[in-house]
């Protein structure tokens, strides 16, 4: 996702950039910077995604958005995800995909706090 793409899913969740400045503990100055990034990263969007309290889904397309990913999409670990998926013609295969992906991510959120409370 580029810095644009995320700024214009901040503003559809109603946030200012001041607001998520204040919620992540940085500069404004910094988030701006991510904001004009070419490529955020995951980890930032995993921040962000919990500092305005929603799923990590909400910064990607949903069904019927005409959205592609092609090409040898691998997640590594036990769950492969190989090869190309348009929405539209797959969409069942991909919001199923979407399932499994967020499962895991609470999965992982659920381990993070619990070696954090140690």
């Amino acid at each position: 996702m580029t810095g644009q793409e995320l700024k214009l899913k901040l503003i559809e969740a109603g946030k200012s950039q001041k607001d998520i400045a204040e919620l992540l503990g940085v500069t404004a100055q910094s988030l701006s910077s991510v904001l004009s990034a070419k490529d955020v990263r995951s980890g930032t969007l995993e921040r962000i995604a919990e500092a305005i309290g929603v799923k990590m889904s909400f910064f990607y397309p949903t069904e019927g958005s005409g959205f592609s990913i092609a090409g040898n999409n691998n997640i590594s670990g036990n769950n492969n995800a190989v090869g190309n998926v348009t929405v539209g013609d797959n969409s069942a295969v991909l919001q199923e995909r979407v399932t499994m992906l967020e499962r895991l991510l609470d999965e992982k959120e659920r381990t993070i706090k619990i070696l954090m409370e140690k």
